[in-house]
């Protein structure tokens, strides 16, 4: 496994992951859950970027990431949707600051506390997961 960068949210933390090939093909055989809806009480829009856009404008398996923390009022499930929130403003260039290097990379900030640090060199080791929610 190779963690690529770190997002941060208001409610959530977690590294995203860089899948093989082999690894995008069986994340893609189980992309077929649900997402979790949106907060619509949160203070941010995320950019006016629906769930929906995100969806449509990225492959699935960008979603593959490790859940670092979240915050009381969300669940871990979330950091996937944000990771994806980050990654659709990415690829829109809505970016309002950055990328700014940083020690270990580039920092790039999306507003409403969204920020997303590329590594300069990815951190790899080997991992078992097994998960349920």
């Amino acid at each position: 496994m190779k963690l690529v960068a770190v997002v941060l949210t208001p409610r959530t933390v977690c590294a995203r992951v860089e899948l093989t090939k082999e690894q995008q093909f069986l994340y893609e055989q189980d992309g077929g859950q649900p997402e979790p809806p949106l907060d619509t009480t949160a203070s941010s829009s995320y950019a006016g970027i629906s769930q929906s856009a995100t969806a449509a404008c990225l492959p699935i398996y960008f979603r593959a990431h490790v859940t670092l923390g979240y915050t009381r009022a969300s669940e871990a499930v979330r950091a996937g949707v944000d990771l994806m929130q980050v990654l659709a403003l990415q690829a829109a260039k809505s970016v309002v600051v950055g990328p700014i290097a940083v020690d270990q990379g580039t920092l790039s900030y999306y507003g409403d506390g969204q920020c997303y640090i590329q590594l300069a060199h990815p951190l790899s080791f080997s991992a078992l997961f097994s998960a349920c929610y």
